[in-house]
């Protein structure tokens, strides 16, 4: 594998990640999100279902029927911009593809960190 990516110095804004258009995320910091994105304890709407803060885990963004990370770090058309940069990154570094990846895989890989 290469050198670790870093994608705060590639992702516009990353400092000051937007609020869910729900209204329940509050500003966080870039390293906190990662890692409750890691433990799968982001506030995706699967997760918000789960623990009944939200009556369906649909996706806020585009309406998808259950909002995951899979979904939100590959196919969610409102992050098209933010994924074409993690996933460029991503293939860059480990000549890896996303349909080759599952989110879980890419955030325990050394390299990806």
């Amino acid at each position: 594998m290469g050198g670790r990516l870093d994608l705060q110095d590639k992702v516009p804004d990353a400092e000051n990640l937007e609020a869910g258009r729900h209204g329940s995320w509050e500003h966080q910091e870039v390293g906190l999100a990662v890692y409750q994105i890691k433990t799968r304890h982001c506030l995706t709407g699967q997760y918000l279902n789960w623990t009944k803060n939200r009556p369906t885990p649909q996706c806020w963004w585009c309406r998808y029927p259950n909002q995951t990370r899979e979904h939100l770090f590959k196919v969610c058309p409102e992050w098209n911009a933010q994924q074409k940069i993690l996933w460029g990154e991503v293939r860059k570094e480990t000549g890896r593809a996303k349909d080759r990846w599952k989110i879980r895989d890419l955030l325990a890989d050394e390299g990806c960190r």
